[in-house]
């Protein structure tokens, strides 16, 4: 699974919780695509980044105890040609001329200097 996968998972995740959706664990594990033992690593990964989790079988749901809440941004976009234009910072490196990463690096600095 690639990293935007991921995120969109944890995303969909976070918001089953916030909404008090989730389901027992089994069902939880199937919405989200994991297992079990899966979701129980994720819950801990949660836990030790203070937010903690727990399950009400009144309401069926997994939900927040604490007052942290998980907010998935995802940190990756493509992006046309065209919108690459409109981008303003960052640059680009043509690995078919001799500038090495340090050799790039150099220049530029160099380039702002003056």
């Amino acid at each position: 699974m690639i990293l935007i996968d991921k995120c969109r998972q944890l995303d969909r995740l976070a918001k089953l919780i916030e909404t008090r959706q989730t389901g027992n664990a089994t069902q939880l594990a199937k919405k989200i695509n994991v297992s079990r033992s899966k979701l129980y690593e994720i819950f801990e990964d949660f836990k030790m980044l203070g937010v903690d989790i727990s399950f009400s079988k009144e309401i069926n749901s997994y939900y927040y105890t604490s007052h942290f809440r998980l907010k998935v941004n995802t940190p990756i976009q493509v992006i046309s040609s065209d919108e690459k234009e409109l981008v303003n910072g960052g640059c680009s490196i043509n690995l078919a001329t001799n500038n090495t990463p340090n050799n790039f690096c150099k220049s530029l600095m160099y380039n702002a200097a003056i």
